[in-house]
């Protein structure tokens, strides 16, 4: 066989089947289906519009049904979608069998989601996703390079570690000052690694829903938009002062900027201020507006959204998302947020 004829045998594609099949969630009651084409080759999973496909050595079992390991695949390749597109995607293996993905989690369920209408395609940036390491010995080709061939550098963690193993393995013989000294400095250089790690893994995962977070009641939102100013910007003659127009103001500005939406005020603190011998009282300096989504508070409509209003007397320090997440934590969805349609 040539070499030409062997690459084209790895990435041959297997006979079309009907399962299994992508559902992706546009909006509440609103998908669009993608089928996929299951290959035989390499290990990689491609979710492009219209044009989804898995690749496994093995994709398919005995019995004709797609194998274990292509459907881990095919479920790891779908996550990393999700993580990407913002989307939350089914996986449909059977008329009664599919797979909730989520960012963080993956959810079996009997019932796949069925009717809604979507007005046109909706085309999506193309994701690729190609694993780096098996899943296990008996999984043979799994992974892009066979385990034995794998060469990880070890970590800091690692080589600290061991030698700690190292010390401990000698602590049968008298220990000295010296070896004591040293335990000391590796625990404590251990548990700082171990910690940072642990840090990192945290910091990596927050970051991802870039434009979402999670409200006190569980609830997740998005953020559609975000907009901030002075409130005295337009004084010209004389002082600030605490007067409910103000507010009102930002109020009228918000529906002027996004449009007649539910709002929710968080009412500013009274800050007492100096002029020179003269005291005087004012709102904080920022006031800041989010306009945030969420899924429906009725099943039969297509979501929810609420424009948060709040104020601070200092230009936020953190993130946009970390601000907006900082002061709407608190917000409450239920009773001010109102569902919307197409």
């Amino acid at each position: 066989m040539s070499n030409e004829d062997s690459r084209q045998a790895e990435s041959s594609p297997a006979k079309p089947v009907e399962y299994p099949y992508l559902v992706v969630r546009i909006f509440a009651a609103v998908y669009q289906r993608e089928g996929i084409e299951i290959r035989v080759g390499p290990p990689a999973v491609e979710i492009v519009n219209r044009r989804c496909a898995v690749q496994h050595p093995e994709p398919f079992a005995a019995d004709g049904t797609i194998s274990a390991a292509c459907r881990a695949l095919l479920i790891q390749g779908v996550q990393s979608a999700v993580r990407q597109l913002r989307f939350r995607i089914f996986i449909v293996w059977a008329e009664t069998r599919c797979t909730y993905v989520e960012t963080d989690s993956t959810h079996e369920g009997a019932e796949p989601p069925s009717g809604g209408v979507l007005p046109g395609e909706l085309a999506f940036m193309p994701q690729r996703y190609e694993p780096v390491q098996t899943l296990s010995d008996e999984t043979p080709g799994y992974g892009l390079v066979q385990k034995s061939e794998t060469r990880v550098p070890p970590s800091e963690v690692d080589v600290t570690r061991a030698a700690l193993n190292d010390y401990l393995e000698r602590k049968a013989q008298p220990p000295s000052p010296q070896l004591q000294a040293k335990r000391a400095r590796l625990l404590k250089k251990l548990s700082g690694l171990n910690a940072s790690s642990s840090m990192a893994k945290e910091t990596e995962y927050r970051s991802q829903p870039a434009d979402s977070f999670f409200l006190q009641s569980g609830r997740r939102v998005w953020l559609n938009a975000f907009h901030f100013d002075q409130i005295y910007a337009g004084l010209i003659v004389g002082l600030p002062d605490n007067s409910p127009g103000y507010i009102l103001d930002q109020e009228t500005k918000a529906q002027r900027i996004w449009g007649s939406r539910p709002t929710f005020t968080i009412p500013p603190a009274t800050i007492i201020r100096e002029d020179g011998a003269r005291k005087y009282e004012s709102f904080p300096w920022y006031c800041y507006k989010a306009w945030l989504t969420s899924d429906e508070l009725e099943s039969q409509n297509a979501g929810s959204e609420l424009i948060v209003i709040w104020f601070a007397e200092e230009p936020m320090e953190l993130s946009l998302i970390a601000t907006v997440e900082h002061a709407c934590r608190e917000a409450p969805w239920e009773q001010y947020a109102q569902d919307w349609n197409f």
